[in-house]
């Protein structure tokens, strides 16, 4: 066999090869806004019973194809701040499943009255997916809590960057009421989070209150999803377009300078 035709073989599978690595995280980020787009939520009155904790493991493309199946969920809630358009539903146990569709109270026996909610979620390097905008809070802006079919407002008054290590952070607050919001500093493997704190400012009751309160965190999520639909351009199909126009340019050059003199 032609020695050039050997050697185009193989270059040419090198650069298919390096084109499916580049394209494997585009295909997650997909899945994971596709999944955050088309899930059923059922949100709960009472608190479901708790599953054990799992080691918890970084979203690949292979978890996001099995949880698929797994889109008509049951949450006990959802957290809102309007300011950055971060919403999120809200899951008890801390498993790498409910991790993939929104955020997990890390300690679920804590109640949000007199007690400190640490809600944690995973930051994917999307921003309008889960807690993937929290590093954009600032000082006094509003979290709206559902939880158990009660609404809570809350009011930013810390923002920190923390390690993995520093548990003693988020420590139950009994007495003060308030709510901990904790992600990853950047989406690659790192040791730091980032900690955002708020505290309770009221519990939401009346009629006109609660409807107020819903029609908030119902504009945020509608807010949401269409962010989300937007950023698929911006992390599917402009990848895929760059990558293939990459792939067959290479391929072109692999034919050029392989060609017979």
């Amino acid at each position: 066999m032609d020695k050039q035709l050997i050697l185009r073989g193989v270059v040419i599978s090198i650069f298919t090869l390096a084109a499916v690595l580049f394209a494997l995280p585009v295909f997650r980020d997909y899945q994971a806004l596709r999944l955050a787009g088309h899930q059923t939520v059922h949100y709960q009155t009472k608190l479901p019973r708790i599953q054990p904790a799992q080691t918890i493991r970084p979203v690949t493309l292979s978890t996001m194809l099995n949880y698929v199946k797994q889109q008509n969920r049951d949450a006990v809630g959802q957290v809102a701040i309007p300011a950055i358009g971060l919403r999120d539903d809200v899951y008890t146990s801390l498993t790498n499943a409910n991790l993939t569709f929104g955020a997990v109270s890390l300690f679920p026996k804590r109640q949000p009255i007199n007690h400190n909610l640490v809600l944690v979620a995973h930051n994917m390097g999307l921003r309008n997916l889960h807690f993937g905008s929290l590093t954009k809070t600032k000082i006094a802006q509003t979290v709206y809590l559902q939880y158990l079919g009660k609404y809570y407002v809350y009011k930013i008054h810390q923002k920190n960057t923390i390690t993995e290590n520093q548990i003693e952070r988020v420590h139950d607050t009994v007495g003060e009421s308030r709510i901990s919001l904790v992600t990853c500093s950047d989406a690659t493997r790192t040791v730091n989070r980032v900690l955002v704190q708020a505290r309770l400012t009221r519990v939401v009751t009346g009629e006109k209150a609660l409807k107020e309160t819903r029609n908030k965190i119902g504009q945020t999520r509608k807010a949401n999803q269409q962010a989300i639909k937007n950023e698929e351009v911006r992390a599917w199909w402009l990848p895929l377009f760059l990558i293939g126009i990459g792939w067959i340019g290479a391929i072109k050059l692999v034919f050029w300078t392989t060609r017979r003199k």
